[in-house]
């Protein structure tokens, strides 16, 4: 059994939670809330070495990258973001290196890594999505 926390961004307003499927909203004041519970999860992970997985992240982030440049949204259906989400937790500590240094969409792989650890509904930006991730992974030691 693995410690989860639940975690749901709202408004300033706190009536609104905050759904990531729409466009990012600039400057979008919000609250951070966490919920200790606990699940089960089933991560594969791979059983390589860590030069070797990060090669292989990286890999397909830069393939991500590029197929995705052009396009106003980001698509999370490409072969290469699925291959990242594949990895599992082993992509985490790349994915918190990228981050970190600035808002990407990459984050939303977490979202599939870890179902149900974060739930949001309307606005959000990139920044909120990538601190409450920050948060919740520091949180459970994950990073």
């Amino acid at each position: 059994m693995t410690e989860t926390i639940e975690c749901r961004i709202y408004n300033s307003d706190n009536k609104n939670v905050i759904d990531h499927k729409r466009p990012e909203a600039v400057g979008m004041s919000v609250e951070i809330s966490a919920i200790r519970s606990s699940m089960y999860l089933d991560h594969e992970r791979l059983d390589t070495d860590e030069s070797s997985i990060f090669s292989t992240f990286k890999s397909n982030y830069n393939s991500w990258n590029k197929e995705t440049y052009s396009l106003s949204t980001n698509n999370y259906d490409s072969p290469s973001f699925k291959r990242i989400v594949e990895m599992g937790e082993s992509a985490v500590p790349s994915i918190m290196k990228i981050i970190k240094e600035e808002p990407n969409p990459l984050v939303h792989a977490l979202d599939f890594i870890y179902p149900g650890y974060l739930k949001y509904e309307g606005n959000v930006s990139l920044k909120d999505v990538c601190f409450a991730w920050t948060t919740i992974l520091t949180a459970l030691g994950k990073i």
